[in-house]
């Protein structure tokens, strides 16, 4: 049996909950606002499901087992359709006209409102019940999270696009909101990072939407309007005020400059961060070898600690505007990569303490992400083996030895020849060594040859570097998918 009704069909269905599982064919045919051949058809496709019968007394729901199983299915979908209608009222809506609108009775929707208001609890919203009508109660910013939460729920396993949002914004044209949010941030020279496009376009369409329907948002204090993030808003409203003839407040303004902030950047990395200070990039590098100290990684990390740095600077912004990224990398890393994803979790709380900001768990998702990579090329930049050969040079013994080692491995060995009258201690990155006299390191594996490094010395040779490799191998998988 199909899970999928059509919207004609789930408004039949609720319509014979409402008369108690049996009504004429006149009678729902009436209140669908549709022609008794028409119901005729749509109920030859609901008999087909085995999800309705007829008699001479007209319809009725079957009570089996499958029919109530979708019904439950579609009884969620109901709430949520009943909290996008509250969240979309700019007033309250009397009960009784709201259940005439979803076709179901009074005490059914009760029951769903005292649903919806424990979910919209967790977001600081309520339910307020005066003279028989009811509103969501609570600030416009965390309605507009409420929205959020709620298509973000509503495609768990999709990624955000344009085809699903005009699918949730049934009255507004979605694919000229986001028209307006491009051309606006590319008319100033900036770009909107991959990483953000989603959520930050979700965001956007989310605020425009809302002032579609003349809710706003109250100005903002402190809104610095020299940023560039201020004056992409300006240009986006000024353009969606060109496009819908609609009004747009000063905090509207605001709000979405809000949105911009820690999301856009420049062609040119360096020119939007005239207050970035690279005493801000030391900061930062210390914050990173503490963390990378407190689970004893040796880690090369000068080459991509800028990139970090700006990416936290514009972390700092986000949590300064309280606008954070929705992304499902957190959930990812910390199922995949545990470890470094608990790198990252620390990483976080220094970063919290050092500039008074909170960091919730899609943020470090990101940061888990540049942590990933750090320790990930500062690997790559270690795929050589160092070999310690201890020789002679006389009659080219260690010329001879060096050019065999090379023929064979010379795409992952660094060689250091040292003779042995010099009596040097090897350095700390030699990897094992290679000497043609007795000898003895301590922590060292090393390997006696004879002068001639004959067949059976260059098969030993070759079985320490494979082993070597594998163990390497083995280390580095460790690193990424060994939890804490």
């Amino acid at each position: 049996m199909s899970n999928t009704l059509s919207e004609r069909e789930k408004k039949i269905l609720q319509l014979l909950m409402k008369c108690h599982g049996r009504a004429s064919g006149k009678l729902l045919a009436e209140n669908m606002n549709i022609s008794l051949r028409t119901l005729t058809s749509e109920m030859a496709e609901l008999k087909r499901m085995a999800l309705v019968d007829s008699d001479n007394a007209g319809y009725k729901i079957i009570d089996d087992e499958s029919s109530l199983q979708l019904m439950a299915l579609e009884d969620t979908d109901l709430r949520q359709k009943i909290l996008r209608r509250l969240l979309n009222a700019n007033q309250a809506i009397d009960v009784d006209e709201l259940a005439d609108e979803f076709y179901v009775s009074t005490s059914s929707l009760r029951n769903k409102l005292k649903e919806i208001n424990k979910l919209i609890c967790e977001n600081d919203l309520q339910l307020i019940y005066a003279h028989n009508t009811v509103r969501i109660e609570g600030t416009e910013l965390n309605k507009r999270l409420m929205i959020r939460k709620m298509i973000y729920a509503d495609f768990p396993s999709r990624m955000m696009n344009i085809d699903n949002l005009a699918d949730y914004f049934h009255d507004m044209d979605i694919s000229s909101l986001y028209t307006i949010v491009l051309s606006s941030v590319e008319a100033n020279g900036y770009y909107i990072q991959d990483a953000y496009s989603s959520s930050l376009s979700l965001n956007l369409i989310i605020g425009l939407y809302r002032i579609s329907q003349d809710i706003h948002t109250p100005k903002l204090k402190d809104v610095d309007t020299d940023s560039i993030e201020y004056k992409l808003a300006s240009e986006v409203c000024h353009r969606y005020t060109k496009h819908f003839n609609k009004t747009v407040t000063e905090g509207d303004i605001a709000y979405i400059t809000s949105l911009f902030c820690g999301q856009v950047v420049h062609p040119n990395r360096e020119s939007p961060y005239d207050s970035y200070d690279f005493e801000f990039e030391t900061k930062i590098s210390s914050i990173l070898a503490t963390t990378f100290e407190k689970y004893m990684l040796e880690v090369d990390y000068a080459s991509m600690v800028h990139n970090l740095s700006l990416h936290i600077f514009d972390l700092i912004k986000r949590s300064n505007s309280n606008n954070f990224v929705s992304t499902q990398i957190h959930s990812t890393m910390k199922q995949k990569c545990p470890f470094i994803y608990d790198v990252a979790v620390s990483l976080a709380k220094q970063l919290e303490e050092a500039f008074h900001i909170t960091i919730p768990d899609d943020e470090i998702g990101f940061l888990s992400v540049h942590i990933g990579f750090i320790i990930e090329n500062s690997m790559d930049n270690d795929q050589y083996i160092d070999i310690l050969l201890i020789a002679n040079h006389y009659q080219g013994i260690a010329e001879h030895i060096q050019n065999k080692l090379l023929e064979r491995h010379k795409d992952i060995l660094r060689l250091h020849v040292m003779d042995p009258a010099s009596n040097v201690v090897p350095k700390q990155n030699i990897d094992f060594v290679i000497s043609t006299v007795p000898l003895e390191i301590i922590g060292k594996q090393i390997i006696n040859i004879s002068p001639f490094f004959d067949v059976v010395e260059r098969a030993q040779v070759d079985e320490a570097i494979a082993k070597y490799l594998k163990e390497k191998k083995l280390r580095r998988n460790n690193v990424f998918l060994t939890s804490c």
